[in-house]
């Protein structure tokens, strides 16, 4: 028998009966294998949506399922199959890293949002000691990356809310557009709200509501007669805070001490969007229809409960369809960075405390006609101008219009401009976008702007990273709210279509910008002409 097993293998060179024996059984025997799993190696493992452990059953023809506890992949298939891929699992195994990353506010960020911020890099992040830290585990520096950039964001953003003065419109009760006036006070109620714009990604998830009158706007005539209401400015309507207290809306704009001694510009935009409440909190059940404060009442009740609850409160930037641009309209692509310092905690002479901030913008040249293309070229035109540098402070005041289909956010920007040489930073990163571009992509990634940077003593973070394209429409003034002998007889509406490229959402925002001078008249047409249509 040895002799005959010599010449079958080594003479005519035939596998050994052994060997065929194991591939028989390699190919026809079916087992099931229990591979322990670490929640970050389960999570690289499946990938976004669980595509990568899908691909993995199709690749190797197997069956796979999830054991939650002691938490494992239990796979079933043929020997041969799971030979291979306990060599595949075991090499993934050997790729990840995991980091330790610092959080810059040492605040603590909530787990729906950690949640959140591993889906969208790619990467595992779980919360490590008491607050500050998180633990990021990934398989390459890219999302790593990304997810300490996203982990940032969300830290400065958590209790941002608080900073944003809220004012909000209580009109007059004698001055309703409904079919029968009536003296009676409104009343008001939180309903539901189906955002149709994406809700940004740092808003806790489950539950969004907005403050919206009941009953006359939802009676035929809802349409609003500005010239029998006046419209926002010239009714006997008033703009309050939370705790009832009036504002003169337009004094509270112009006057705002947003600027420093560095500031040559003010810049004042108006956004159309909707404030919505967002009280959910890790406990609260995704989706929910119940408002956390149940019942219609009067608008002063309502106001009540939200000085003293102070529930989290988001602008949802959304696009009036009543305002979308023309068909033909010129559309301008950019990229638009936006730099921000932490929070100093300081107490305020003012109830609008600013934000510093660095703003940086260049138009580009589309690469791709794909809509989610990164590839941008930068200044690689000659007649394109260059980058634009901004620094200054800038104050945000949410207005609350429950009476209108929407809500506005208006912002003040004082600004002076600077020079690329006095952030070499940023000025590397678009000279190397620059150079992405002209090379086209290939095999190279696309770079990314620095994360942060010092500048005059402070340290800034990069909050926003987007590529938008912009049209701007014009819209002509009502003869009736134009002051005579008025040399702006038409506003301009910016309508931009913005991708962020750290978190992959996009959203559209429909803006007016303004200096001082006109910003009265801005603000008149706006609220009262334009704010209906919303």
């Amino acid at each position: 028998m040895e002799y005959a097993e010599s010449i079958i293998e080594h003479g005519w060179g035939w596998p050994s009966l052994k060997e065929l024996e194991e591939r028989r059984v390699a190919r026809t025997e079916v087992i099931s294998k229990s591979f322990p799993m670490t929640p970050s190696e389960l999570f690289i493992i499946l990938g976004k949506d669980g595509a990568d452990l899908l691909q993995l059953s199709i690749q190797y023809n197997v069956h796979i399922s999830l054991v939650p506890d002691p938490l494992a992949l239990r796979v079933e298939g043929l020997r041969g199959a799971l030979k291979q891929m306990t060599e595949h699992i075991d090499a993934l195994r050997k790729d990840i890293e995991d980091e330790t990353f610092e959080l810059p506010t040492r605040r603590l960020i909530p787990q729906a949002l950690i949640q959140r911020i591993s889906r969208l890099a790619g990467a595992y992040v779980e919360k490590c000691g008491d607050g500050g830290k998180v633990r990021i585990f990934s398989r390459d520096d890219s999302t790593m990356r990304t997810a300490q950039r996203l982990a940032t964001r969300a830290s400065m953003e958590e209790g941002s809310d608080a900073r944003v003065n809220v004012l909000c419109y209580e009109p007059p009760g004698s001055k309703s557009s409904s079919l029968v006036p009536t003296d009676m006070p409104h009343d008001y109620s939180v309903y539901p709200f189906l955002s149709p714009t994406p809700i940004p990604w740092m808003v806790h998830t489950g539950d969004a509501f907005r403050i919206r009158r009941t009953a006359d706007w939802l009676g035929v005539n809802s349409q609003e007669g500005i010239t029998r209401t006046g419209g926002l400015f010239n009714s006997e309507g008033k703009f309050t805070d939370f705790s009832g207290k009036e504002s003169d809306l337009r004094k509270v704009v112009l006057n705002l001490p947003a600027g420093g001694d560095s500031s040559d510009h003010r810049i004042i935009t108006a956004s159309s969007g909707h404030l919505l409440l967002s009280p959910g909190n890790e406990h609260s059940r995704p989706g929910s229809l119940l408002p956390p404060l149940r019942g219609r009442m009067p608008l002063r009740k309502v106001l009540r409960w939200l000085q003293t609850v102070r529930p989290p409160t988001v602008f949802v930037p959304s696009f009036p369809t009543l305002a979308l641009p023309g068909p033909h309209a010129r559309r301008r692509t950019l990229r638009r960075l936006v730099y921000k310092t932490l929070h100093s905690g300081s107490v305020h002479t003012t109830d609008f405390p600013p934000s510093t901030v660095i703003k940086v913008e260049a138009e580009c040249l589309s690469e791709s006609s794909g809509e989610n293309s990164r590839a941008v070229s930068v200044a690689s035109c000659p007649d394109l101008p260059a980058p634009q540098y901004q620094i200054g402070r800038e104050v945000l005041v949410n207005l609350m219009i429950p009476d209108r289909p929407m809500d506005l956010q208006l912002s003040v920007f004082d600004y002076g401009s600077i020079s690329e040489e006095q952030l070499p930073n940023l000025k590397d990163y678009f000279m190397t976008l620059r150079h992405y571009a002209i090379v086209g992509t290939g095999d190279y990634n696309p770079p990314y702007p620095p994360a942060t940077f010092d500048f005059n003593g402070r340290t800034y973070y990069l909050h926003d990273n987007w590529s938008l394209q912009q049209s701007v429409d014009f819209v002509d003034l009502p003869a009736s709210l134009t002051d005579e002998g008025d040399a702006h007889p038409r506003i301009r509406v910016f309508h931009e279509k913005v991708l962020d490229l750290e978190a992959s959402q996009q959203s559209e925002l429909c803006q007016v910008n303004s200096g001082v001078l006109i910003m009265k008249t801005i603000l008149t047409i706006w609220l009262a002409e334009v704010g209906p249509l919303f």
